[in-house]
């Protein structure tokens, strides 16, 4: 070891134990905890795991592959309702050509979060029969004015027979607006 702890340099950081009315001993320490030498049996993600609730990982996060489950969100006429709790790709079959509304909620964009965040989903429009894309948007009940990739002039599904929409919800530090959004609709036959 290049450094240790000396009685000196303990006595400025630590408390004795006399000075301490309770402390951790190795009989009630075992009882409770585990020891050092058996660290090395805790468990490791690998295999098939399932994590529910919130997750934060700091600093870079590699995989080597992941999969995502696909929701069916709920669609109304034209109104398409997306629970981003339920996953981050969708698969509709719309039942109109009119341009399609979105509504999706439990987007993690607010709350702490809010100012400093983005996030991305998918949907998947089976076209076959209605040519039509997402058109009007709201994120947790607030409208969002959707910024097409090339504009939504350029957008074109005419001999689509699914569409591949994808959304980024984004929050900027500093900006007044709650949230952006850009869009890119692709046409796949």
């Amino acid at each position: 070891m290049s450094a240790y702890l000396t009685t000196s340099t303990a006595s400025s950081t630590y408390q004795t134990q006399s000075a301490m009315a309770s402390y951790l001993t190795t009989s009630t320490a075992s009882s409770t905890y585990q020891t050092q030498s058996a660290m090395s049996s805790y468990p490791t993600l690998s295999g098939n795991n399932t994590l529910s609730g919130s997750t934060t990982f700091t600093g870079q996060t590699t995989l080597s592959r992941s999969v995502e489950r696909v929701q069916a969100p709920t669609l109304s006429t034209s109104t398409i309702s997306y629970d981003f709790n339920n996953g981050a790709i969708g698969y509709v079959t719309p039942a109109s050509t009119t341009g399609l509304t979105l509504n999706a909620t439990n987007v993690p964009i607010t709350g702490s979060n809010q100012n400093v965040s983005s996030c991305s989903f998918t949907l998947i429009l089976n076209t076959t029969t209605n040519k039509t894309w997402v058109t009007t948007l709201t994120v947790n009940g607030t409208a969002c004015t959707i910024q097409f990739a090339g504009g939504s002039s350029n957008v074109s599904v005419t001999g689509a027979n699914f569409v591949a929409q994808t959304f980024s919800i984004l929050s900027l530090p500093g900006e007044s607006t709650t949230v952006r959004c850009l869009s890119s609709v692709v046409a796949c036959s």
